[in-house]
């Protein structure tokens, strides 16, 4: 970074495009929303088709191929992506563009992605809740700009480390289509070679118990940490972000969770009710009221129940059962046991389990990949762009 290069604000060199466009013209075929943009991530992998459902009033806002799209809600979760294509947005999506002369458009999404504007635009912020931030507070953000003909120059440089960053994500996501395909190929054939070493079960024939968690207030000190669905990732259960409770032992030992138990998110919203993931950390824990312990019984392998709950198939079994709220889904238990699963010899869940896990740890590998090579694109972009703005 030379510290001759000039101070500008955000808002004298960006211009926010406010161009409208009525979803229903058939004009464009595409829309994004917020759920659309990934964390740090500059390309839009998915998007939803125009027609499909009802999309609201807020999508009237028209982006371009080339126009930068910026996700105006919980800011924290640092939404910049590059249009690919034309298509429609919500107005909580700033579209944004250069408009200046002095600033090359290539440039401006990395600009987006500096450690300070993330923390100028976190910090302007308002609301609690679903905390968002105005344009006009993004726009004096201040930084110094390079001359253009270094803006070509680190444009150049950071497109190929975010080219980078894209491959490892692309391989990412094709190791795990691959590892949902090899889930969903294996429990199809069980299915269908029924009563040929392999019977099709309820759920409930295979547990030992299905157990409703602690109705009790968790706090951020006490005796035992308590799980809540948050701790469920990945089909594994996390120490993430803990909570506690204080209760005395006799209490608590009905909850305390054994090796191989499995919880299941029996209350959260439609898309991600029915949750599972596999107990296996050492020390007591319990488990909150809006989980469900499942101990497999005598005979059933933990981790290919763990792995059939979690496939294509045994989320779709499950979340069968389950009733819709306003905002709520829930599964009981009486329902939960109905769950119809394919139920091979010890042998042969043993090594389907075993399959499963090697794929998903090699996923995982490419995973710490992605988020390694993704850290070095930020750093490289804090240190050609991001440095002091005093001398």
């Amino acid at each position: 970074m030379v510290n001759g290069w000039p101070v500008v604000r955000f808002g004298d060199v960006v211009r926010q495009s406010r161009a409208t466009t009525d979803p229903s013209s058939g004009e464009l075929s595409r829309y994004v929303a917020g759920e659309h943009m990934d964390t740090d991530d500059l390309r839009i992998r998915r998007w939803g088709t125009i027609g499909d459902g009802y999309l609201g009033p807020a999508f009237h806002r028209r982006f371009d191929r080339g126009q930068v799209l910026y996700g105006s809600r919980r800011t924290y979760l640092r939404k910049v992506a590059v249009a690919d294509f034309d298509g429609v947005c919500a107005n909580t999506t700033f579209v944004c563009e250069s408009g200046s002369d002095e600033l090359l458009p290539e440039l401006l999404p990395f600009l987006m992605q500096m450690e300070s504007f993330q923390m100028h635009s976190i910090s302007q912020s308002k609301g609690s809740v679903n905390p968002y931030v105005n344009w006009s507070d993004l726009a004096w953000f201040e930084f110094r700009l390079p001359p253009v003909s270094e803006q070509r120059r680190l444009a150049t440089i950071l497109g190929a480390s975010a080219a980078c960053v894209a491959r490892f994500e692309d391989t990412r996501a094709a190791a795990h289509r691959a590892e949902e395909a090899y889930a969903a190929q294996v429990f199809a054939e069980l299915e269908a070679r029924e009563h040929d070493r392999c019977q099709v079960r309820p759920l409930g024939d295979l547990l030992n118990a299905c157990q409703y968690g602690l109705s009790t207030k968790a706090s951020d000190v006490g005796r035992v940490p308590i799980f809540r669905m948050m701790n469920l990732e990945d089909g594994e259960v996390t120490e993430n972000l803990l909570k506690y409770v204080d209760m005395t032992d006799d209490k608590l030992t009905p909850y305390e969770l054994r090796w191989g138990d499995l919880l299941l998110n029996r209350t959260n919203s439609a898309d991600l009710v029915g949750k599972v993931g596999i107990y296996r950390l050492d020390g007591a824990h319990v488990f909150a009221s809006y989980l469900m312990r499942l101990s497999p019984a005598d005979g059933v392998d933990s981790d290919y129940l763990n792995a059939f709950l979690n496939s294509s198939l045994g989320q779709r079994r499950v979340r069968a059962f389950a009733t819709h709220g306003v905002s709520q889904s829930n599964i009981n238990a009486s329902n939960l046991r109905k769950v119809a699963v394919p139920f091979p010899s010890g042998g042969e869940q043993a090594a389907i389990a075993s399959r499963l896990s090697r794929l998903k740890s090699a996923r995982k590998a490419l995973s710490a990949r992605v988020d390694s090579t993704r850290q070095l694109h930020r750093s490289l972009i804090d240190h050609f762009l991001g440095g002091p703005l005093t001398a």
